[in-house]
């Protein structure tokens, strides 16, 4: 991939994390994730026990399978406000709109486990208290891709700004 702009690429067991360029007015500086979805994570039923206390899910078998997953979080409470948005990126040649939902004040939510075939070790990937997502989520070859931005749900001008950078950083991979 090539970006038009500097940034800080981190590269984790299974995602490449950027923080997005600019100035910005959260508290927390606003990033875009790149990754595949391994397995889902399910919640404890008790939320006090922590995300350590979840289970792993089945490997959701596409994207609308990993979109029923957020609408699971939703229905218990883990996020809310889960909305379809008209915006969309490509990744790798596939194209996929945004949802977008936040997360209330509170614990960190255990999302999902990123393990596509051929990477390394299994990571978990958490969502934030009191940020507000914006994911596009794909289905490129046999893998459920997922790009996410995240900003302070106080700061929507953060999450704009956010999200037109993650639309750079998607459209800068190119198939090898």
């Amino acid at each position: 991939m090539s970006l038009p702009v500097d940034a800080i690429v981190r590269v984790s067991a299974q995602f490449l994390s950027i923080d997005a360029p600019g100035d910005f007015t959260g508290t927390t500086e606003p990033s875009v994730h790149v990754g595949a979805v391994g397995q889902l994570i399910l919640p404890p039923d008790d939320p006090s026990a922590g995300i350590f206390a979840s289970t792993l899910g089945e490997t959701p078998a596409d994207a609308a399978a990993f979109v029923a997953f957020l609408e699971s979080l939703t229905e218990r409470g883990l996020i809310s406000n889960l909305r379809e948005i008209s915006d969309t990126v490509t990744l790798l040649g596939e194209t996929a709109s945004a949802v977008e939902f936040d997360v209330p004040d509170g614990g960190e939510v255990g999302a999902f486990v990123s393990a596509p075939d051929g990477w390394a070790s299994p990571e978990l990937f958490t969502l934030f208290p009191a940020t507000t997502y914006r994911a596009w989520v794909m289905d490129v070859d046999d893998q459920v891709a997922v790009v996410m931005v995240r900003a302070d749900s106080a700061n929507a001008e953060d999450l704009e700004a956010a999200t037109e950078f993650a639309s750079t950083v998607a459209n800068a991979f190119e198939a090898t």
